[in-house]
């Protein structure tokens, strides 16, 4: 696990979702029941309608969180030919816990960018394990839950959000599949998912409690462990409202004013704010690793660095720091053509952060090292005084409606004389934006963004 964490593993062996299962929980075990408990919060249970196997899972974190029930971990055990990756019991409780684990979906997160993939042949591999792994969980919950329904059975598909919404989806969709969840229910075993991601999180918030040195360790290896997978992958940017930050309550490095109102530095302010600053970055980081990944499986193959396009000033404040952070993609098919997303902080004239998604002609593609001489790519991608919107104003357009762009005539360096033609755009709210959400709201609407004017 280590060896992983510094990256001393070689990549074909990291890759091994026995590995990841082994040593997630396999160091998990040793911590006090109830970070299980803590982690476990963020299970779901899709298909549990009247909410009995819910009632039943919120009965067995409550014995995890005050120490009645004592896990005990059996990985891959062994029963009727099949081997589910962990199956926790808690003797002498009425309760089983099986847990099918899920690396990654599509593409490894840890895949060199400059590779040049086949999305077909990724999409495709991506659905047949899909299909497997619909099948293995109803094959696992048959195998081990008994028809007695003692004890009362759970049992997870653990992965990436992407990857368990779609095994769940893919469940619920199939009627002869959901023919059998109800014959699970009836006897009291139930299927559900956990993803990474929440897992991550749920991580994060226990280590701000009060732990002993032991488990304060377990729990930082964790979260260390699931930052090497880049398992702490985006979830949404809910988290930066846990912080007050009043606009007003700033500090000022004034003399006349700090000395005749005696006035003192506003830590508690200052330190919120950049608190949130780094939180809403750390999303974004997270946002476009999932971009890259998901990009590539609906035909978008990111272009240049994995990490965002910026712009930044030493000269001027409001440059210092960056609000405005850019993904360029091309799109299979589309020539001397980019699309790009743009997550940018303060994008409407309330402040409203958003994405811009865009796609931008040329004359002749820009190459990787001057996509900023073509379109301002490290700054704000629709800069109002290098181009033209119609309406005039673009920023007042509303949420998901497509707006157009082109070059201004008399802009030195920039627009018709590098060659770029023509954009359009559409915007969509940030802050509400979930990881669920990154095929129907990022590339889907992307496909949506055509010439008809």
């Amino acid at each position: 696990m280590w060896a992983e964490i510094h990256n001393k593993i070689p990549s074909n062996l990291a890759g091994l979702e026995d590995m990841l299962t082994g040593n997630f929980f396999g160091l998990l075990q040793y911590a006090d029941t109830s970070l299980l408990a803590s982690v476990l919060e963020a299970a779901s249970f899709p298909f549990d309608k009247d909410e009995e196997g819910e009632k039943a899972f919120k009965k067995l974190l409550e014995g995890l969180h005050s120490g009645t029930l004592q896990p005990k971990y059996n990985f891959w055990p062994h029963k009727d030919r099949r081997f589910i990756d962990l199956l926790i019991q808690f003797p002498d409780h009425d309760y089983l816990l099986g847990i099918e684990v899920k690396y990654l979906s599509g593409i490894s997160r840890n895949d060199d960018i400059t590779l040049e993939p086949d999305s077909k042949t990724i999409e495709n591999e991506r659905l047949e394990e899909v299909k497997r792994s619909k099948h293995q969980l109803l094959e696992y919950a048959h195998c081990y839950a008994k028809n007695d329904g003692t004890p009362k059975a759970f049992f997870l598909i653990w992965a990436c959000t992407e990857m368990a919404s779609d095994i769940i989806n893919g469940i619920a969709t199939t009627p002869k599949q959901m023919e059998e969840v109800k014959c699970l229910q009836a006897k009291k075993a139930y299927l559900g998912q956990m993803t990474w991601q929440h897992a991550s999180k749920q991580l994060l918030l226990a280590s701000k409690t009060t732990l002993d040195p032991i488990n304060k360790k377990i729990i930082n290896d964790l979260i260390d462990y699931l930052k090497a997978k880049q398992l702490d992958g985006f979830l949404s940017f809910d988290d930066v409202h846990d912080l007050l930050v009043n606009p007003n309550d700033f500090f000022s490095f004034n003399p006349e004013n700090n000395m005749n109102n005696d006035e003192q530095p506003q830590n508690a302010n200052i330190f919120n704010a950049i608190q949130v600053l780094i939180k809403s970055y750390d999303g974004i980081k997270k946002l476009f690793n999932e971009l890259h990944a998901v990009g590539i499986t609906e035909g978008y193959k990111s272009k240049g660095s994995r990490y965002p396009l910026t712009w930044l000033s030493s000269k001027e404040t409001y440059g210092w720091l960056p609000r405005h952070f850019v993904k360029v993609f091309n799109k299979k098919d589309i020539e001397n053509e980019l699309y790009t997303v743009e997550a940018n902080l303060q994008g409407l004239p309330d402040g409203t952060p958003v994405i811009i998604l865009g796609r931008h002609q040329y004359e002749n593609l820009p190459s990787i090292g001057n996509y900023e001489d073509a379109a301002n790519f490290n700054h704000r991608i629709w800069n109002t005084e290098r181009y033209t919107f119609e309406p005039q104003d673009g920023i007042a357009m509303p949420f998901d409606q497509v707006f157009y762009s082109e070059p201004r005539l008399n802009v030195g360096d920039w627009g018709k004389q590098k060659g770029f033609r023509r954009a359009c755009f559409i915007k969509v709210p940030l802050l509400n934006f979930k990881s669920n959400e990154i095929k129907s709201k990022i590339f889907k609407n992307m496909d949506k963004l055509d010439w008809a004017i």
